[in-house]
């Protein structure tokens, strides 16, 4: 059986709510190593992670990573990262995303 992004998802997800960015990131670097592409649904677990924390500097790290590892963002992955914005009441870093 081979791994997928399904098989390491639960991890990355446990992690995220559990509020460890670190950890998410972490199980995302290991399915990498692993020769395992990311999806969205991995780096937007990510980005929710940091955006629940109100890290928004965060989630445009996991945006900007996720877009150069060729993974191309969905509305989800924007809508995150604009509620973080939002949330902080940053309508300007909302706007400039």
């Amino acid at each position: 059986m081979r791994a997928s992004p399904s098989s390491y998802q639960p991890l990355i997800a446990a992690y995220a709510k559990a509020g460890d960015t670190a950890g998410a990131e972490r199980a995302l670097a290991r399915m990498e190593e692993k020769g395992v592409a990311a999806n969205v649904v991995s780096y937007n677990t990510v980005i929710d992670a940091y955006a629940k924390k109100g890290d928004v500097a965060g989630a445009e790290r996991a945006l900007a990573r996720m877009e150069q590892k060729g993974v191309a963002a969905d509305v989800v992955s924007y809508s995150t990262v604009i509620g973080a914005y939002a949330k902080k009441g940053d309508i300007a870093g909302a706007e400039r995303l």
